[in-house]
């Protein structure tokens, strides 16, 4: 069996790039735009401390409660499973 030759077709068109943009490429901008408009809050380290104590009381209540429910949930299943 022979097989056929095929010929080279090739396009003889050309891509000529004309500089259009679809979608602007600078990310490295867009991110730190975002930054640039937050303003900056100066405390001191008493202001921060006293900060961060708020927060703990804040979440300390939630974090218990948390530990709490996965705590009841492994008795059921340590029940369950026994």
């Amino acid at each position: 069996m022979k097989k056929k030759m095929r010929k080279n077709n090739k396009r003889t068109d050309e891509f000529i790039d004309d500089g259009h943009t679809i979608y602007d490429m600078n990310v490295d901008a867009s991110w730190n735009n975002r930054r640039d408009k937050t303003p900056s809050v100066m405390v001191t380290k008493e202001e921060r401390r006293m900060l961060i104590k708020a927060a703990l009381k804040a979440y300390f209540p939630k974090l218990l409660m948390v530990i709490g429910c996965f705590l009841v949930v492994m008795f059921l299943i340590y029940l369950w499973l026994k």
